[in-house]
């Protein structure tokens, strides 16, 4: 099992790679919510610019986030579709 630590130090060499190359992300983040877009800036240690797609930018704080990857478009639509 990975610790909290871990997970953190994982994430922010993630995402100053995904800032660097300025590339399309997903974030979910520990609270459920995600984001889909680009960090813009760190602002500090652990706080980052985002501008996702739909909500423009907002504050990212590292602590809050679950996982962070390279986004990706839906290649099929999903299989359950009525909702």
């Amino acid at each position: 099992m990975v610790s909290e630590q871990d997970r953190i130090n994982n994430n922010k060499n993630k995402i100053e790679f995904f800032m660097r190359e300025n590339l399309k992300v997903h974030v979910d983040k520990t609270d459920n919510f995600f984001y889909n877009g680009f960090i813009v800036k760190k602002l500090e240690e652990g706080i980052y610019i985002f501008k996702d797609d739909l909500l423009g930018d907002q504050h990212l704080f590292l602590s809050e986030i679950f996982k962070v990857e390279e986004f990706r478009e839906l290649k099929e639509k999903p299989k359950y579709n009525n909702f």
